[in-house]
């Protein structure tokens, strides 16, 4: 099953999601390389969206319980969603010239 994952970013936490940032990085290395993230980004107004593959609710959840974001609360919010895609484009990959690892680009890293 596809899980669609929305946190919040909330300004109060910038200063401890900062802190984390490379400990999140980690987390999202881990999942990219297990094969349980397929897709991870950042709003351009605030908050991060990741898709991630669980056998049910309950796995997507304990799957979040190593997210640094979520266990330390960096957010007052967090949505876990099923999620069904109905078409995903073959080129999706493409559209930067190639695929790159999870989390920020590296400017932001």
């Amino acid at each position: 099953m596809l899980f669609l994952v929305l946190l919040s970013e909330e300004p109060e936490f910038n200063e401890l999601r900062h802190a984390l940032s490379e400990d999140r990085q980690a987390y999202l290395d881990a999942i990219a390389q297990s094969g349980r993230l397929l897709a991870e980004g950042a709003f351009a107004d605030g908050g991060n969206v990741m898709v991630i593959e669980a056998g049910s609710p309950g796995d997507a959840i304990a799957l979040l319980q190593g997210d640094p974001y979520v266990v330390q609360p960096v957010s007052n919010r967090v949505q876990i969603r099923p999620l069904q895609l109905n078409f995903v484009a073959p080129a999706i990959t493409q559209l930067d010239g190639g695929r790159r690892p999870a989390g920020p680009p590296h400017s932001e890293r």
